[in-house]
């Protein structure tokens, strides 16, 4: 294009040789790195979803154990009142037989 030419050239011309430029620039950027970059963006889409299957397996994984320290906490806390119930019971028995060994000292007093 000469000089006088580009004078000439409308505005309205110039962007769509720039948008041509553009279009041609990106179909041999496609042709250059197309390949490679659908390679790149399957593995990475392939990753993905190896993380994503690893981290469903790992939360069932944890959930399985908190309800199994849950369950062992409720077993324990359970136990734990039955053996406090034994020894308000044994303490009161033990009152009692204290109470009836006064009781018998004094009549062989």
């Amino acid at each position: 294009m000469t000089k006088t030419a580009a004078k000439n050239e409308s505005p309205k011309t110039r962007p769509t040789s720039a948008a041509a430029e553009a279009e041609a620039l990106q179909n041999v950027r496609e042709l250059l790195f197309g390949e490679a970059s659908r390679e790149q963006s399957d593995r990475l889409a392939s990753i993905q979803e190896q993380v994503d299957q690893e981290v469903k397996v790992l939360r069932a994984e944890y959930d399985a154990q908190i309800e199994a320290i849950h369950a062992q906490m409720k077993r324990e806390v359970e136990s734990l009142r039955w053996q406090i119930g034994d020894l308000a019971k044994a303490k009161v028995e033990r009152q009692d037989l204290g109470a009836l060994l006064n009781e018998v000292a004094e009549r062989l007093a």
